[in-house]
């Protein structure tokens, strides 16, 4: 159970990515990855369809209520098992994040903040 989880940093360097990411997988707690450089709306809807389980399915891309519906109702399923979402910088320090990422990046902190509060975690990756 994620409960269990503090981890309330940032991890750096990707030798300690790479080993965080492969514990959590073995003990069964999905991890999405989710790349900055993605900076358009379009981008991020298809990254969101083809990463994340979605109830029901948002079609277009049109409308971030129904992306943030459609993510809150999918990620239910990590409700016991939990789930990890890495947001990963190009660069080292390299935070630009374009409007359109933000409004993502807010979306899943509400998701995690109003529906799981204990089985979703989100972290900012920094490459060294």
């Amino acid at each position: 159970v994620m409960n269990r989880f503090s981890y309330d940093k940032i991890l750096n360097g990707v030798d300690a990515l790479l080993a965080e990411t492969l514990r959590l997988k073995a003990i069964g707690i999905s991890v999405i990855e989710f790349p900055t450089h993605l900076n358009s709306k379009k981008d991020i809807f298809e990254f969101v369809k083809r990463e994340f389980p979605l109830d029901p399915f948002v079609e277009g891309e049109k409308s971030w209520d129904a992306l943030a519906d459609s993510i809150g109702g999918g990620v239910e399923q990590f409700r016991n098992t939990g789930v990890v979402v890495l947001i990963k910088a190009l660069a080292k320090n390299q935070w630009q994040l374009s409007s359109a990422a933000i409004e993502f990046i807010d979306i899943l902190f509400q998701i995690k903040n109003e529906q799981l509060p204990n089985d979703m975690k989100i972290y900012f990756v920094n490459p060294v």
